[in-house]
């Protein structure tokens, strides 16, 4: 279920009077202006290095400088957006999210009422019910997130005409062509759903050639383009670890404290067996943590303190630094109440262990947290839990010759 509710929150971005003051004339093409993208480049970077109050301060001041337009709206809510992401049960940004956006909304739809064949305004209708519908698919409100992508149906589908124009319009048509087949193939039961929703079916080749150009040739999108493609090759394509490296390395050194893309960026050489930069990255991002950067919370640490505990125990054989790492993941990923995957390997390599330096109480106790918190229906977990039991099973006989051992 947490699959199926993660691919509709993804699905969901692809369809889904102003005070008198002195302002500049608001160009033909606000969105493909170079002027203007220059002038907001460095912010957009702070942006994504999560640099937020600097970026505020150059998006507070686009918003004076062209009240009228959704520009700057949407960009001061992609902010709040990306303070959420991660960790998605944080939701102290949720309101300022809804109302920049809503902002966005509201002039979007001024300028399409002024003409209907505005492509810069489908455009910014939208991304912004898109990324509403999303964040309320997120927080399982399902009814809202519908709405919100009915809404943004209707301007996709006028953005379509002007993916010629720019990559930028290119971004939504991408994530639908991917993802609507992901969900129409992957999940028969809402098959039905999908037919009334869409327009049409989608290609999942297609859409991740358009997200690479996307990603290669746009602006204000392309690194929101990167940010999927790596969500795509690491969640659902298999074995694509490696089209994810270069991409995940890119936007790690580029905005080096973002902690989203460190974490994938740790995660995606973890994968891949390059030891020493998953030890560098993970390091960097306890330190981070340590020093409490922004976002950089529990889930992140529960990820990178699983990996420098299995670099320690199996490439280094340093077993007291292992279970210092492996401890902080078990005890981090019960606070956080996320007690699967990581939390299970951790555990079983801290039986691992303790049975090796014969701390056998350790051991049982968390051969007894794997038999209470793994999944038998996840391949990995049920051979934990198998391992556990046996394990348990064996025990009194190992603890019974240690003792005879120790007596003679």
């Amino acid at each position: 279920m947490k699959k199926i509710a993660l691919v509709i929150c993804i699905f969901l971005v692809s369809l889904t009077t102003i005070i008198a003051q002195e302002s500049k004339p608001i160009p033909q093409w606000l969105l493909l202006d170079l002027n203007i993208q220059v002038e907001t480049n460095d912010a957009i970077n702070d942006l994504y290095n999560f640099k937020f109050d600097k970026a505020k301060v150059r998006f507070d001041q686009l918003k004076k400088e062209y009240p009228a337009h959704p520009l700057a709206y949407f960009l001061l809510g992609l902010g709040e957006y990306w303070k959420i992401l991660p960790n998605e049960n944080t939701t102290i940004y949720d309101e300022k999210f809804h109302n920049y956006l809503d902002s966005a909304i509201i002039l979007g739809e001024i300028l399409y009422e002024k003409d209907a064949t505005n492509y810069e305004a489908a455009f910014f209708l939208t991304a912004s019910y898109g990324f509403k519908g999303k964040l309320y698919a997120i927080r399982h409100k399902y009814l809202l997130a519908s709405n919100e992508a009915r809404k943004a149906l209707k301007y996709l589908k006028l953005e379509n005409k002007a993916s010629e124009m720019s990559p930028e319009f290119m971004f939504g048509t991408a994530l639908y062509n991917y993802f609507r087949e992901i969900i129409y193939e992957g999940y028969p039961l809402l098959r039905p759903l999908i037919k009334i929703v869409t327009s049409g079916k989608g290609d999942k080749e297609l859409g991740i050639k358009q997200l690479n150009e996307v990603a290669l040739n746009a602006f204000y999108t392309r690194t929101e383009a990167q940010a999927y493609l790596l969500d795509i090759y690491i969640n659902y394509e298999n074995g694509k670890e490696r089209q994810a490296l270069p991409i995940a390395k890119y936007l790690h050194e580029t905005y080096p404290d973002n902690p989203y893309f460190q974490k994938y960026y740790g995660k995606i050489c973890s994968k891949l067996g390059q030891t020493n930069i998953t030890e560098k990255v993970s390091i960097d991002f306890i330190d981070k943590y340590n020093k409490h950067y922004l976002g950089y919370e529990d889930l992140g640490l529960r990820s990178a303190t699983f990996y420098l505990g299995t670099i320690y125990k199996s490439n280094y054989g340093q077993y007291e630094k292992a279970k210092q790492y492996l401890s902080t993941c078990v005890n981090v990923s019960e606070k956080i109440n996320k007690t699967s995957g990581y939390y299970i390997y951790s555990l079983e390599a801290l039986v691992d262990i303790c049975d090796s330096q014969k701390e056998f109480e350790d051991a049982k106790n968390y051969c007894k947290k794997i038999l209470k918190h793994g999944d038998a229906d996840m391949g990995n977990e049920a051979e934990s839990i198998k391992n556990a039991k046996i394990y348990l099973k064996n025990i009194k006989a190992k603890e019974k010759k240690v003792k005879e051992k120790n007596i003679n």
